[in-house]
């Protein structure tokens, strides 16, 4: 579990390894995952910047500062709900402690559990939303960058995709524990769908567009 008020940010790649094997409840898969989203969108910066370094590039070099400005600023946004991620469950166990020993106790605990679990589901909901908007970023790349770094774009695609998928793993198992509120239940399944469709198809769209597949048919 990271300190209080300590950023996963701030944790060196080995200590966060070993902070997962250790197996503490947090940081948990969406904090993994929102960092893989992070890191993502820091390969598909990269992209554009060695396209924009490229002295034959003959595109439109406002359009790649505009994509590069957007990649970082996204990297950033999509990095903090790590925190935010870890911070939310950290609530959630706090009211999973609190007293139950009379009526009113187990009332406030029930109530703030509940609202707990809502902010379990709405900050991972936001990620995915985030990490799946972020692939347009990689689809309005795609065509302005050579063969020479589309391995790198199409694994940025990629790993935003993955990162949505994962992260709706976690709202999969919290809005199944909402059976107090079957409409807000409803609402997030028939969401969720729709954001991992769209992601998996746009990284699928990216991933054609540069010719990986051909690449790796050709192979």
């Amino acid at each position: 579990m990271a300190s209080p008020g300590e950023s996963i940010w701030e944790i060196k790649l080995s200590d966060l390894r070993e902070r997962l094997v250790a197996g503490g409840p947090t940081p948990g898969g969406v904090a993994v995952a929102s960092v893989t989203a992070s890191l993502g969108l820091g390969l598909l910066a990269m992209t554009l910047e060695v396209t924009s370094a490229r002295k034959d590039f003959t595109g439109d070099r406002n359009r790649l500062t505009d994509l590069l400005a957007a990649a970082r600023r996204e990297a950033i946004a999509i990095g903090q709900f790590a925190d935010e991620d870890i911070a939310v469950f950290e609530t959630y166990l706090e009211a999973l402690r609190l007293p139950h020993g009379d009526e009113q106790e187990r009332s406030d605990r029930r109530n703030a559990m509940r609202a707990s679990l809502r902010r379990a589901i709405e900050v991972p909901m936001a990620a995915a939303r985030a990490a799946a908007a972020a692939i347009e970023i990689c689809a309005d790349t795609a065509p302005l960058v050579g063969r020479f770094v589309a391995a790198d774009l199409g694994a940025a695609a990629a790993m935003l995709s993955n990162a949505v998928r994962t992260i709706l793993l976690s709202v999969d198992y919290n809005a199944g524990q909402l059976s107090f509120d079957p409409v807000m239940q409803a609402e997030i399944v028939a969401q969720r769908r729709e954001i991992e469709s769209q992601a998996r198809l746009r990284a699928d769209w990216v991933i054609e567009k540069i010719g990986m597949d051909d690449w790796w048919r050709a192979g």
